[in-house]
């Protein structure tokens, strides 16, 4: 294909943290943007730790590296329920690559860090506090980032061209915060969190706080989700994609899980189902050991590249569309996704074009 959004683009990546203060909160901020052509062949590894108790990670950045010499649209990455700002660091690497700048927040009181040590945030405070200031300190973020007069921030940023995208409560994010910030032009929500079908109370409990119906603008959303998700439903995200109104459009991976969005898939949905399998986890609403039988193994699911390809393609097709207004991206969009996908042996369910998953 002429448009092939499965593979690298041509910027060398540069990564820096920095740090956002509001009215809201406190905000470690991790941003991805293109750096300049000096940059260009060099081996960038940059190795960052998420927690002491966890072990390193890298990606492929080089930090701190000088900018391109333009302004990029402005892609906002929100993470996970107590994850982290780097928890996908390869995607943002990439979008980065394809001419885009990310920038990701860590929320505070809602991330990795409070949910270790003898006594971890997450035992006694309620997923639904973050639920409901999320979406306020995320508009707060974007305006901040759309008004500064910081050197680098200005120099990376194009403010008129603003989308996000998240998983899981970064999902629920995603959605979230276009009842707060009107700037948002183009979203990828990804196994957005609630639904009444989940074993989790917290989730269920999502269901009637998230809002479409107030939206301050009108954006293109694409909603992702996996047919083996046990955290969020897959009938649950369907049921919440009637209420999301035009453009929308929905894609459901075969075979895949929750975590199967994240870097390090495998290794991550392994070492959760361990700790929730040993009943020790700090989340008092959660039955661990129930939840870590309804995850099956990852040898029973789909390949994590599965997932990786999809929310790869899928992601930076609907930004460069929607933001770069990209003839060749709206094709690839628009053409036959399912049978893409089918190509590369990967079984995706488009626009409600049911598949019989080989994984049920």
């Amino acid at each position: 294909m002429s448009y092939n959004p499965f593979i690298k683009g041509n910027y060398p990546v540069g990564v820096r943290t920095i740090d956002l203060e509001g009215v809201n909160g406190k905000y470690i901020t991790e941003v991805w943007y293109p750096a300049a052509d000096e940059y260009r062949g060099v081996e960038a590894i940059d190795t960052f730790k998420f927690v002491d108790e966890l072990p390193a990670a890298t990606q492929e950045a080089t930090r701190d590296a000088k900018p391109a010499d333009k302004k990029r649209p402005l892609v906002m990455y929100w993470h996970g329920g107590y994850g982290h700002r780097r928890e996908m660091a390869a995607m943002n690497v990439f979008l980065a690559s394809h001419g885009f700048t990310i920038v990701a927040p860590d929320f505070p009181g809602d991330n990795v860090r409070d949910t270790f040590g003898s006594d971890p945030l997450m035992a006694k405070r309620s997923i639904d506090e973050s639920a409901k200031a999320r979406p306020i300190q995320g508009a707060e973020i974007i305006e901040m980032l759309a008004t500064s007069d910081d050197e680098f921030i200005s120099s990376v940023i194009d403010a008129s061209k603003v989308g996000s995208f998240g998983m899981s409560m970064g999902g629920y994010t995603t959605l979230a915060v276009k009842s707060e910030s009107s700037r948002m032009k183009a979203s990828v929500a990804i196994c957005p969190m609630g639904g009444r079908r989940s074993m989790i109370a917290g989730v269920r409990r999502l269901s009637g706080l998230l809002r479409t119906d107030d939206w301050k603008s009108g954006v293109s959303t694409f909603v992702l989700t996996g047919s083996e998700d046990c955290f969020v439903i897959a009938d649950d995200v369907r049921d919440l994609f009637e209420r999301i109104v035009e453009p929308k459009r929905l894609a459901v991976l075969n075979g895949a899980g929750h975590i199967h969005w994240a870097d390090n898939a495998e290794v991550i949905h392994e070492t959760m189902r361990a700790r929730y399998a040993s009943g020790e986890f700090p989340d008092p609403e959660l039955d661990g050991p129930e939840l870590a039988r309804r995850m099956r193994p990852f040898s029973e699911l789909c390949p994590a590249w599965h997932a990786t390809d999809t929310m790869y393609a899928i992601t930076l097709a609907q930004f460069e569309a929607i933001l770069k207004d990209k003839a060749e991206a709206k094709a690839f969009l628009e053409n036959d996704l399912a049978g893409t996908f089918e190509a590369r042996g990967i079984d995706l369910e488009v626009d409600g074009e049911r598949a019989k998953s080989r994984y049920a």
